[in-house]
This record gives C-alpha cells, structure tokens and sequence, in this order.
C-alpha cells in the first residue's frame, strides 16, 4: 500500500491558477519546470550544468535514480487509485486480495473513480505529481528548457497522431 504516513490529502492547496488572469503568473508550464529546478539546486545542491559536463555513467546514475524513483511514485499512484483512505488499497490492481472484486468490469456494482472519497483523489493527484518531479529532474538533467518541452511535447504528439493514420 502507499505510503500513508507521508499522505498529503491534508495540504493546503491554493488557487494559484486563478492568478493567471491577474497577470501574476504568465507561463505556468514554466513557473512548475523551473521551480523542480530550484529545489533540486537550491535544497539538493545539483549542479545540472556540471552534472552535463561529467563522464555519462554520473549522467546516466541520474538518470537510474529518478527512474526508479518515478517507479516507486507509479507504484504509489496504482495503490493510490484503489483509495488508500477509505477505499481498498492495493486491491485496486492484486487479483490475488478478496477485495479485487470490486473492480471487476463484471461486478454490477464495480467501483469506479467517482467512487474514491475526495482525499483519496487528492492522494493519487498527488502521487502522479510525484511522478512528474522525477521526469522534471531528467528533463532538467538533459539542459531541456521550457520552450523544448512545449515544442517538443508538440511535435511528438504530431507524429504520434500521424503514425495511428499511417497504420503504426
């Protein structure tokens, strides 16, 4: 089961997306890409630029690390979806516990995300942030900025759309 003793269903969670129409924040892929950055440096104390200009096994132990740490964050996110609160847990995704049964597509009375109590949803999106640290931290890593990202992101999601109509 997740982690419940690190839960974050009790966070103060602020409306700050509602400042873009103040003008207070202009580009809010940028304000989350660039503030995984400064706690990576600034409370962590990497250095990416010198972490680019080391032999690639530095590099590529990074990378191992993060990955694997986006791992153990997916993994929290599976336990996450069954409801680590008041849902079932890991039953969510082992066919081996009793309560796996609940989710089946063939129980009339299957559970369904709508079905999760609102702190256990507040769980898995917190779970799924964890996840886009770690990817953040990569991405950091290979010196991408914010402008790739959003171009990138695009061009990839353009060729992944063309491939399904060329046959792939």
């Amino acid at each position: 089961m997740a982690n419940t003793d690190n839960t974050c269903s009790n966070l103060k969670i602020e409306d700050l997306y509602s400042q873009l129409s103040e003008g207070t924040i202009t580009n809010p892929l940028h304000e989350l890409f660039m503030l995984q950055k400064d706690i990576q440096e600034n409370v962590y104390d990497y250095d990416f630029e010198e972490l680019r200009k080391s032999p690639l096994s530095i590099m590529k132990d990074f990378f191992m690390w993060n990955t694997h740490a986006q791992a153990d964050e997916a993994h929290e996110a599976m336990d996450a979806l069954g409801g680590i609160h008041d849902g079932i847990g890991s039953a969510v995704w082992k066919p081996w516990k009793k309560d796996n049964i609940k989710v089946h597509a063939f129980n009339p009375e299957a559970l369904t995300f709508n079905d999760l109590s609102e702190r256990d949803t507040v769980e898995l999106k917190m779970e799924l942030i964890d996840e886009l640290h770690f990817l953040f931290n990569k991405m950091h890593a290979a010196g991408m900025t914010t402008e790739e990202l959003f171009n990138f992101y695009f061009a990839k999601n353009k060729e992944n759309r063309d491939r399904q109509k060329r046959g792939y």
